[in-house]
């Protein structure tokens, strides 16, 4: 987890200047090999980015819809003991009111 919560320390252009070196290194390596240079048209660099975009939204929603941490899973499971009445509604409150506190779980 703490290499996720570095990447995302990371500014976006940081990501945009290494794609963009990656891609100048790839075009000087196919110019040293005689190929064809790539050619980076409007239509390439809007299908690229359009893609890019559709590829986080994915994730994004992906991992807001389905529990994928320990205390998504946790309260999924408290949900269900609510919908299949192993819990009451006023047991929950009871409990939370009792184990309240200022402090906020950080795991």
């Amino acid at each position: 987890m703490k290499i996720i919560e570095t990447l995302k320390k990371i500014p976006t252009k940081t990501y945009i200047s290494i794609v963009m070196v990656v891609i100048a290194v790839i075009n000087h390596i196919l110019l040293a090999m005689g190929k064809p240079v790539l050619v980076i048209g409007e239509e390439t660099v809007t299908y690229a980015v359009n893609t890019v975009i559709d590829i986080l939204l994915i994730g994004y929603t992906a991992w807001k819809n389905n529990s994928v941490t320990e205390y998504a899973v946790l309260a999924d499971s408290l949900l269900y003991y609510l919908r299949d009445g192993k819990i009451s509604k006023s047991e929950l409150e009871q409990f939370i009111e009792e184990h309240k506190s200022d402090e906020v779980p950080t795991e």
